[in-house]
């Protein structure tokens, strides 16, 4: 009686955490390690200010001096519009 209890004040299932929901689905190499809840009206692609991603790596087989170099070309401020699709609205 008493597990049927503690089942019946407790109405809603266990969720399960989103990261290891998606995580699942991801191949091995690719994980989500955090997110954050936004307003409805938030729009990923029109309401955001800024994006930041990292990215981490095996060092084995690397040569990071010519990922640095090339990472160094990425810096600063881009209109990278051309490859949007166009906003209809």
């Amino acid at each position: 009686m008493r597990n049927l209890t503690k089942k019946m004040s407790n109405p809603k299932p266990e969720i399960e955490p989103y990261c290891s929901v998606i995580n699942r689905n991801l191949p091995p190499d690719i994980r989500i390690l955090g997110y954050a809840k936004v307003p409805e009206y938030f729009d990923a692609r029109f309401s955001c200010i800024y994006r930041e991603y990292k990215y981490f790596f095996d060092p084995t087989g690397r040569d990071f001096n010519k990922m640095k170099l090339a990472a160094n070309k990425m810096i600063g401020t881009f209109d990278f519009r051309n490859f949007c699709k166009k906003d209809e609205a």
